[in-house]
């Protein structure tokens, strides 16, 4: 949203905080509002009948949440979780839609985010079947370090969205212990390193040249 209409948005509502593992909204339950992040990040997660969970996305501050089922009247697709300290503006599901008719530009941005999030949900499956999980794992950690890295002076980037070997392995569609061989496969050649519970892309270009078939691995 533009400035502006992001502070109108966030006059509409009430201001909550979430706590790292709140859910601030669960599969399942009616839309009867939508979210507006101001700080702190969330995963998108859904989970199948027989307990699997599947990672969709991460969210971060000026992204909306929860606009969708508001939009389209039905259930909770999917739950979001916090994974740090966050504060949201929430907005009643009859007050949002009422603000995008009043705000075209606003309709205009979420038609943009849906797109862009359906083409991110077809590049995944298509990677699923088509490529091991070392290949998606690695496309995966450098996909996180694009959106939530942070330069460090010996040229490494640190992911800072702290991403567990669950998440990682939920995100991809494979199993923690096939995650975690894949990182210690990759810690071995230098390409990435742990700094405490943070994963630092050490060597980004060589990282990229085995995630898009360049290079093997030794």
């Amino acid at each position: 949203m533009s400035p502006g209409d992001r502070s109108a948005f966030e006059a509409l509502g009430t201001i909550r905080m979430y706590r790292n593992g709140d859910i601030l909204l669960r599969e399942g339950d009616r839309a009867d509002l939508t979210m507006m992040i101001r700080s702190g990040r969330v995963k998108i997660v859904t989970v199948t009948e027989s307990g699997y969970e599947t990672l969709l996305a991460h969210r971060g501050p000026g992204d909306l949440i929860g606009e969708m089922a508001v939009i389209d009247g039905e259930t909770r697709s999917a739950s979001v979780v916090a994974l740090e300290d966050v504060e949201v503006g929430v907005v009643s599901a009859e007050t949002f839609r009422a603000f995008v008719d009043d705000h075209p530009e606003v309709a205009r941005v979420m038609v943009g985010s849906i797109a862009q999030r359906l083409r991110e949900s077809d590049r995944r499956r298509s990677e699923l079947g088509a490529y091991p999980t070392a290949v998606r794992l690695a496309r995966h950690l450098l996909e996180l370090a694009q959106r939530y890295g942070q330069t460090q002076p010996d040229g490494g980037v640190a992911i800072t969205l702290r991403p567990t070997h669950h998440d990682l392995a939920a995100a991809i569609g494979a199993s923690r212990e096939s995650v975690g061989r894949d990182l210690s496969a990759f810690r071995s050649q230098g390409m990435i390193s742990n700094r405490g519970r943070t994963i630092v892309v050490s060597k980004v270009e060589e990282l990229r040249a085995f995630a898009y078939g360049e290079t093997t691995l030794r």
